[in-house]
C-alpha cells in the first residue's frame, strides 16, 4: 500500500511540473480540451508504473482538477 501511495505521489508531482511548465498551451486551448489532454497524460503516467498494472484507478479531470 505504500509504494502504491509513493507511486501516486511521483506520478502526481511530474504531472504538477508538467503542468506548471505549460500554461501557455492550456490558456491557448479550450478548457474541455485542455482536460482531456491533461486527463491522457495521467492515464499514461499511471500505466507506466509497473506496480499500478492491475489496479482499476479512474480518473476525472475537470477545469484542470484532476481527481484519481
Amino acid at each position: 500500500m505504500r509504494r502504491i501511495i509513493f507511486v501516486l505521489s511521483i506520478a502526481a508531482a511530474g504531472l504538477m511540473v508538467a503542468a506548471g511548465t505549460s500554461r501557455t498551451a492550456v490558456a491557448e486551448e479550450s478548457s474541455t480540451g485542455a482536460d482531456l489532454k491533461q486527463e491522457q497524460q495521467i492515464r499514461e503516467r499511471l500505466q507506466q508504473a509497473p506496480d499500478l498494472v492491475n489496479n482499476r484507478i479512474t480518473v476525472k479531470v475537470d477545469d484542470g482538477i484532476a481527481v484519481l
